[in-house]
């Protein structure tokens, strides 16, 4: 495994199901201004902080639906996606190497059962 610089122009996918989800690495000294925003009297709410860095680092989809029709990104929507994706992307935007792609299938039982 080669390791990659992280750049914030780089778009990396995850295929959660039928929906393809884009997204860049994290910046370490994003990630810590982050945690340190999200941290009141030596604890931290990683719940929000995740939230954020996803906000931060999702940066596109294809095939997501809203009552049945496919809609375009939108970054106010991210709020809305089931908790089960959102905790799919957390970990990817942290990872090593800029080439790793990951892929789930509606058949994988880490992808929600439609």
């Amino acid at each position: 495994m080669k390791v990659q610089l992280v750049r914030n122009t780089e778009k990396l996918k995850i295929e959660i199901g039928d929906s393809t989800f884009f997204y860049r690495r994290i910046l370490d000294k994003e990630k810590n201004e982050i945690a340190a925003k999200h941290t009141k009297l030596g604890l931290t709410n990683w719940e929000a902080a995740g939230m954020e860095m996803v906000k931060l680092c999702l940066i596109g989809w294809k095939n997501v639906h809203d009552e049945g029709t496919v809609i375009e990104f939108d970054k106010s929507l991210i709020d809305f996606l089931p908790g089960t994706v959102l905790k799919m992307i957390l970990p990817l935007l942290d990872s090593i190497d800029g080439e790793r792609e990951a892929k789930t299938t509606k058949n994988s039982p880490a992808a929600p059962k439609s």
